[in-house]
């Protein structure tokens, strides 16, 4: 595997191509739509609170001596705070699902114009494929937790929930004992999650070969588990090697919005420097985006590669 290649294409296709552009730029759109609305909805519903808010904190600045708070303005604070988050959550969550499903679906778009960038043919991408890629990342969830596609492992999942469940009825008949067995299962649990590491490297390339063969959800992720056998190791020091990369330049990408909270003042202003903080990943998210799905292209193509070529 030339991980040398795979770092340049990481950092050097995306910005070349048009359609990728394009596609970064509805991400960005899409994040920054998402956060109006947000910002709109928490001066809707508690615009009132944070203005009683800071009256008191105003008053109790100029006041000489201890600040008073009466019992009525706290309870008015709490009364009006959960009054209103329950409309809030039930206004902002869907809002927040259906945003995180478009930008879901803008990355798959990215990718996919990613995979042609670097060779293959893919299908074309809508609503109702974009379901089933749901399904597959629910199908691949489940698979890596249980060891589908490993049945030595499963049975050492099987054996897991068997030991958890003894040792819940041994908790309830003998405390002391029932702890024991349930840290032993504790302890196993967590040597088994690297075999659910090792189980997701393996299915990682679901969605690639999804959106390049258009097949069905199983046969997709049990030719990615063919696809990957072998070949962990390489795939696990490239995503190291593409982490550090991109660590470092998120890192220096950085830098210029702690200069500019500095130069502000806004060090000592949560609230502001927050908020400006908050605009600068925004503007920065749909690059991170198209490192990753670049760098999951050319590591797909890397090994595809030394299979029998790209197709």
């Amino acid at each position: 595997m030339d991980y040398g290649r795979i770092i340049k294409n990481t950092f050097t296709l995306w910005y070349k191509d048009g359609p990728t552009i394009k596609y970064m730029l509805i991400y960005f759109l899409a994040g920054l739509a998402f956060m109006l609305l947000l910002v709109g909805a928490i001066f809707f519903f508690f615009g009132n609170i944070a203005s009683t808010y800071l009256d008191i904190a105003k008053n109790s600045q100029i006041s000489v001596g201890p600040p008073f708070v009466s019992e009525t303005e706290i309870a008015s604070l709490i009364t009006g705070f959960f009054s209103n988050i329950l409309p809030f959550l039930l206004i902002i969550v869907p809002i927040f699902i259906i945003f995180s499903l478009l930008q879901w679906f803008i990355q798959l778009l990215m990718l996919g114009r990613g995979l042609q960038v670097v060779g293959f043919k893919t299908a074309s991408l809508d609503v109702f494929k974009f379901l089933r890629v749901i399904v597959l990342e629910l199908w691949v969830a489940v698979a890596a937790v249980t060891s589908w596609y490993n049945r030595k492992f499963m049975y050492v999942f099987l054996g897991l929930i068997v030991l958890f469940f003894i040792g819940i009825i041994a908790t309830i008949l003998n405390g002391m004992i029932g702890g024991i067995i349930l840290l032993i299962w504790l302890l196993v649990f967590l040597v088994y999650f690297i075999v659910i590491i090792y189980n997701a490297l393996r299915l990682t390339f679901s969605c690639a070969i999804f959106l390049q063969k258009d097949q069905s959800v199983v046969q997709t992720a049990r030719e990615s588990w063919d696809f990957t056998q072998g070949r962990v190791g390489d795939i696990l020091v490239a995503l190291l090697i593409v982490g550090i990369a991109v660590a470092i330049v998120s890192f220096l990408l950085f830098i210029p919005s702690f200069i500019l909270q500095f130069v502000l003042g806004l060090m000592n202003q949560q609230i502001l420097s927050a908020v400006l903080s908050e605009l600068y990943s925004l503007v920065l998210s749909p690059i991170f985006v198209a490192l990753g799905v670049y760098a999951s292209a050319s590591i797909y193509g890397e090994i595809s590669a030394t299979k029998g070529g790209l197709k």
